[in-house]
């Protein structure tokens, strides 16, 4: 398969090979999705064999990640934040922070649709990155995705956003979904929270262990 691949300069062929290989786990096709996702062949070429690593993602595939977000095609771009919505590792998070950090809107907006795919701790860590974004249409959708995340994290990161002068309705209507309760000011929302977290422990914990952030 890797020297059909090498051999034709047909991009139709090439496609239709790399295609052939999603869900395939054997190490010599996972090698070829790498090498076409990392190559100079054509955007549609390059965006099947990210698709194709979608399918079953590894932390290896974060180098692949790194060239599609350098890369001038739009279409490639997007590939790779949907492969990196896929990966399941803290060692996303610099790239995660890239994508939010994009001057391209709709890039940051395909960012926080692929997020969703990702497990819900490096949700919260990614929302939180997001939180301290000079967009404020950045941080409202940050504040959106920790509102939807019923963890102990998620709480922590909403309170002191109440005080923010654009989006503070978002994180007070997180947190009456979070913990059933209405604030008027991260001060007051603090010492609730603090005189009622072990209360509600059992019923924030998150779904996966966190990630661990540097």
């Amino acid at each position: 398969m890797m020297a059909r691949f090498r051999e034709t300069s047909d991009p139709a062929d090439q496609e239709e090979i790399i295609r052939s290989l999603a869900h395939r786990e054997e190490s010599e096709g996972r090698k070829l999705l790498l090498e076409a996702a990392l190559g100079d062949g054509t955007p549609e070429v390059r965006m099947a064999a990210l698709e194709a690593l979608a399918e079953a993602p590894r932390e290896e595939d974060l180098v692949a990640v790194v060239a599609a977000l350098d890369s001038p095609e739009a279409g490639v771009k997007d590939a790779g934040i949907w492969l990196l919505g896929n990966l399941r590792t803290e060692k996303s998070l610099p790239l995660w922070r890239q994508v939010l950090a994009s001057p391209s809107p709709d890039l940051v907006m395909i960012g926080f649709e692929a997020l969703a795919q990702a497990p819900e701790p490096l949700q919260v860590e990614v929302a939180r990155s997001g939180l301290s974004s000079p967009q404020p249409w950045i941080v409202e959708h940050a504040l959106v995705v920790l509102g939807g995340i019923v963890s102990k994290p998620a709480v922590e990161a909403l309170i002191p956003a109440v005080d923010h002068s654009v989006s503070g309705d978002l994180a007070k209507d997180g947190l009456l979904y979070l913990l059933g309760e209405s604030f008027e000011t991260s001060a007051e929302a603090g010492a609730w929270w603090r005189a009622n977290e072990s209360r509600l422990d059992a019923d924030l914990q998150p779904s996966e262990t966190p990630p661990r952030v540097p």
